[in-house]
């Protein structure tokens, strides 16, 4: 077991949870009082994941050390969405969103430097240092896309309906044209981080199990799942 990967997993959680807590107490006014409002916003949601799929990376890693369990093969799905996502929220709140936040108080910036710049740096670094080198096939790029689209979705629907807009960028009085070109960036950050998620894998060093890479294994490895199902002719019959 890698304890160094181990306990940086744990920092992190503690960390997330700490700033949702924060949040959850904030008295300067720029949070909704109401909890279910608060959840509603995607870097909350985003972060929440992080935390969940951090905590089965840990548990997994006990496992294997007690049991020799293999971590399921979800998990690196569930890591490339919580890193794509995450640099996706960071890059576009320090574009567009920033300095909100910041001029509220020490509580809330603590809130929005962890959420927003600490959790994206240490999701992206551990994603393209940690795991195997076996990129993810382009076919699912739709898993670590989807969670947000229906998001955006049922946001902008709200604000239609006269909901208070999550994000200000987000408010249909700002017209039609405003939103689309302001998904239309949103969305080309994400799928450009989705993508590097997936098949960027040439800076990996350690395994999950700790130990270090040699310089060129995994690299001619077909995409995770299609090795598998060429391997498997009991699929095709």
């Amino acid at each position: 077991m890698n304890k160094a990967l181990l306990y940086s997993r744990l920092v992190m959680m503690g960390l997330i949870a700490s700033a949702l807590l924060a949040t959850l107490t904030d008295t300067s006014g720029r949070v909704p009082s109401s909890f279910l409002e608060i959840a509603t916003y995607f870097t909350f949601q985003a972060n929440v994941i992080a935390m969940a799929t951090w905590g089965a990376l840990v548990f997994y890693a006990v496992q294997r050390q007690r049991r020799g369990d293999a971590s399921p093969r979800w998990l690196e799905y569930a890591r490339a969405f919580t890193a794509a996502n995450l640099v996706a929220i960071g890059a576009i709140y320090w574009i567009a969103i920033a300095p909100l936040g910041l001029q509220d108080g020490p509580q809330l910036i603590y809130v929005m430097v962890v959420s927003h710049l600490v959790t994206p740096l240490y999701a992206a670094v551990e994603h393209m240092l940690v795991g195997s080198r076996t990129p993810l096939p382009w076919r699912h790029v739709w898993w670590l896309t989807t969670y947000a689209t229906v998001w955006v979705c049922i946001a902008v629907l709200r604000s239609l309906l006269g909901g208070t807009a999550v994000y200000d960028y987000l408010d249909t009085a700002l017209g039609f044209t405003a939103i689309v070109t302001g998904l239309a960036w949103n969305y080309a950050i994400l799928f450009g981080a989705s993508m590097g998620a997936m098949r960027i894998r040439r800076w990996r060093r350690w395994s999950e199990t700790g130990t270090r890479l040699t310089p060129r294994q995994g690299v001619s490895t077909p995409p995770l799942d299609e090795g598998t199902r060429l391997s498997a002719p009991t699929l095709h019959r």
